[in-house]
């Protein structure tokens, strides 16, 4: 196995059990009239910032003292009416002194309880400020480690009490520094095993100074959740009184903007964990919790309040409702209903879930007459709001059975082949199934909104300051650029089961390489799996263990310093790379997937064909085969060669002309939709090459041979026959063909075209075999109509003896539109074979 796997280590230190984390010391607070007396005179607060402290406070191109906390001080200058100053030190040892001879006033990065000899006070908690264990994510000195090995580990003077921290000292050999810079430079020389450090301004530190590949390591739940505070002299009582009453009464949309404005870019801001129930695309995959309608809601709204996404689990809802009282490092559960005994701050309504009952047009079904109904649903649990909404619909009609369904495809085969009458299903899930998998079409179905049941769906927060930032956060996503609905249409739109199915073979293929020792030619592979077209970043992890060993950003993700942009925005997806021969299989570690959803929209992902794996050699290429087989992907590839793949990155869009009356064919609806057989072969193509075909709007067929005649299409559906087109057009392969056959009134038993002298017989203007019929059969009474549905009427009411076109579209045309009187009564010697040129 590689190497990178048996160097990878593990970072723990030996804990306290008691942990004494910041809180604010019980002093005395003036009151409120003495508050007022004190701001009366208007007094001066300076705020003592750290130099190199990014994003909290550092030096701005000016020199001046920028970040979260001048943000937060021009707040209580701009409510209270003190006026504002800064001094900027280069450490806590600096700052500690600053306040004892009176040069500042505040020093606002305190993480625990500083009132030890009594000198000092401090706030409420104000803004999270972590503690971590910032390690090599490649540590080549544990090789020589042995448990009885004291770890040295770095501290900066005054940042962090250690004991407070709940580090137990005797498991550790401190190495002080003056500063974190000089304490990061010991670590990448390798001086220094860890350091304990808040991991933002650490991290930010490392990059700037030229020291990468570090990890975070948290060690403790509790280091995530640290507040820092705000420090004043022990005689400063108004000014602390003035402190906590801004931070009580801080406005949280304001708030979220500080944090999100200066924490966004960082990876390393607080994750927040939680729980979501089960569910079908769009709004969850069963892939991963990381994916989905309600992953991607939610982790806008916390990166939106200077938090990210943490790690969630799916848990039924009954289990769900007790997870926060449970597990103490869960901080929200989403999808809790407003009745929910068991909430503890709920928050306002993020998104209406509506489930509606469908049935099949065709049968036109009256639910409230209709006895003895059976009723198929996807059902989670007892307490669902989908086993709820079937209850309230037994009230208002006749169920007599309800079937438990495993999957949307299996519903609507029911639901066609009537074992079931009627399916309850979410609107949006409807959507989203008939718009990606063509699995059936909404013409086919009847919703019967008047039985719909609505559920506004809540998150439940372990603390009302989450809950109270959450509903600002989402508030503003839903009126900022109406991003909320932004976000919903993406999801209906787009179909991510694919890319999570590229990411689990990429990482079956990739366990064969790990385990041969051959983890340098994980890049081709990728290369060769065209990854940049999917996915950001790809890391791999060693078995049992979530920090990444190696990191591949592929896609677009290194700035023009090349610095390694935040991946924190993306969904994702882990899978376990598993090495499968005839023994049994070898888990060889796990791979995590990063894309951004919004990329995903065409839906095409891209396999490469077996033959672009011969690089490998023999038995590469055999094991590849057989994962390829194992998943059903032989057959279904397109051998693409390297400049097709190109073209087609460069040619993402073409436009094509169409014949907007010529169903089942094509058309264009009623809505504008472009439909019929040949718009399902082009959505084929689209899911086959990645290409997005937009058809061009035209009234009739004459409209877009005149685009092809100005080039202004690229493609263009058209018979084969057809020369109308000139020499602009080349034609490709045909799709299918259909015979040309001659409508009458069904008076008239038969008819051929020689016998048809001064019949008034209609024909396509400019359609593929006009020229030709017209040219054979010059004793016809040709009359030219710009489509076959003129045509028809015009028969019907007796201006035309017959009507010409293929024997498909008459059909189509006859019987979806009632021309009774009207049948086919002869066929011609062509037939129109549809390919794209």
């Amino acid at each position: 196995m590689s190497n990178f796997f048996i160097r990878f280590y593990v970072f723990t230190l030996w804990l306290l059990t008691g942990l004494v984390f910041a809180s604010s010391v019980s002093a005395s607070e003036v009151t409120d009239a003495e508050l007022k007396g004190w701001l009366d005179n208007k007094p001066s607060v300076t705020f003592i910032g750290l130099t190199n402290h990014y994003p909290y406070s550092f030096l701005d191109d000016n020199g001046k003292v920028s970040g979260i906390i001048k943000d937060w001080a021009l707040d209580l200058e701009e409510r209270f009416g003190v006026h504002v100053r800064f001094i900027s030190v280069s450490s806590r040892s600096e700052a500690k002194a600053a306040l004892l001879d009176g040069r500042g006033d505040v020093f606002p990065f305190q993480q625990f309880d500083p009132s030890e000899g009594k000198r000092f006070i401090s706030s409420d908690p104000y803004i999270p400020y972590q503690v971590a264990v910032i390690v090599p994510i490649d540590n080549k000195l544990t090789v020589s480690l042995d448990q009885n090995h004291k770890r040295r580990i770095a501290m900066v003077n005054e940042n962090i009490d250690l004991k407070k921290a709940g580090v137990q000292l005797s498991s550790i050999e401190r190495v002080d520094f003056d500063n974190v810079i000089d304490a990061v430079r010991a670590l990448g020389e390798g001086k220094v095993e860890g350091i304990v450090a808040e991991p933002i301004t650490t991290m930010d530190l490392a990059k700037k100074v030229g020291v990468h590949d570090l990890a975070v390591n948290y060690v403790l739940e509790h280091w995530k959740r640290i507040q820092a505070t705000m420090v004043v002299r022990s005689s400063d009582v108004a000014l602390l009184t003035l402190l906590n009453k801004q931070i009580d009464s801080f406005d949280v949309h304001k708030e979220n903007q500080i944090l999100s404005k200066w924490l966004d870019i960082s990876p390393y801001r607080v994750p927040l964990k939680g729980v979501f129930g089960f569910g079908n695309p769009p709004y969850m995959y069963p892939d991963s919790t990381a994916v989905g309608l309600e992953h991607d809601i939610i982790q806008r709204a916390l990166n939106d309040m200077g938090y990210k996404f943490g790690d969630v689990v799916t848990l039924p809802p009954s289990a769900a409702r007790k997870a926060i009282d449970n597990n103490n490092s869960i901080s929200f559960v989403s999808g809790v209903q407003a009745d929910d005994p068991d909430a503890h701050f709920l928050s306002d309504s993020v998104i209406d879930v509506e489930f509606v009952p469908v049935s099949l047009a065709r049968r036109q079904l009256n639910l409230k007459s209709q006895k003895g109904l059976s009723l198929g649903a996807l059902l989670f649990d007892d307490t669902s709001p989908i086993k709820n909404s079937i209850e309230m619909l037994s009230k208002e009609v006749d169920i007599e059975r309800v079937e438990d369904i495993g999957t949307l495809e299996s519903a609507f085969a029911q639901l066609r082949a009537q074992s079931v009458d009627v399916l309850m299903v979410e609107r949006r899930v409807l959507e989203w199934f008939i718009t990606n998998t063509r699995f059936i079409e909404m013409s086919e179905l009847r919703l019967h909104d008047d039985y719909r049941v609505v559920y506004p769906i809540y998150v439940d927060f372990k603390s009302e300051e989450l809950r109270d930032r959450f509903n600002a956060a989402v508030a503003n996503l839903k009126q900022v650029d109406d991003g909320l609905s932004q976000i919903i249409e993406t999801h209906i739109q787009s179909d991510l089961s694919q890319v999570l199915k590229k990411a689990s073979i990429i990482a079956q293929i990739s366990a064969y390489f790990i385990v041969n020792d051959r983890f340098d030619d994980l890049s081709e592979l990728f290369e060769v799996f065209d990854t940049d077209s999917s996915f950001q970043v790809i890391t791999a992890q060693a078995d049992n263990n979530n920090r990444p060993i190696k990191a591949w950003y592929i896609g677009n993700l290194v700035d023009d310093f090349g610095e390694k942009r935040n991946t924190s925005h993306f969904s994702s997806v882990t899978k376990v790379a598993s090495y499968r021969t005839k023994g049994g299989i070898t888990n060889s570690g796990s791979m995590t997937f990063y894309f951004d959803t919004r990329s995903q929209q065409r839906n095409h992902i891209y396999f490469p064909d077996i033959e672009q794996f011969n690089s490998f050699g023999e038995p590469a290429k055999r094991y590849i085969a057989d994962i390829y087989q194992a998943n059903n992907l032989t057959g279904e590839i397109l051998n693409l060669s390297e400049e097709e793949r190109e073209w087609l990155k460069n040619n993402p869009t073409v436009r094509i002309g169409i014949d907007p009356n010529s169903l089942p064919y094509e058309a264009v609806s009623s809505t504008g939709e472009y439909i019929g057989m040949i718009d399902d072969y082009l959505k084929l193509i689209e899911q086959k090459t990645g290409l997005v075909i937009e058809h061009v709007d035209v009234a009739n067929w004459s409209e877009t041979r005149s685009l092809v005649d100005h080039q202004e299409v690229e493609l263009v559906s058209a018979a084969k026959e057809n020369r109308s087109l000139g020499e602009h057009v080349k034609a490709v392969n045909s799709l299918f063909s259909s015979r040309l056959a001659i409508a009458s009134r069904r008076e008239v038993s038969s008819l051929v075209l020689d016998e048809a002298t001064g019949w008034k017989i209609g024909i396509l203007r400019n359609a593929a075999n006009t020229e030709a019929i017209v040219e054979k059969y010059p004793n016809v009474e040709w009359v030219f109509v710009d489509s076959t549905a003129e045509g028809l009427n015009l028969l019907d009411d007796q201006s035309l003896d017959g009507m010409i076109d293929t024997v498909d579209v008459l059909n189509y045309l006859i019987d979806s539109f009632g021309h009774r009187d009207i049948g086919i009564i002869g066929r011609l010697d062509f037939s129109c074979h549809r390919p794209y040129m």
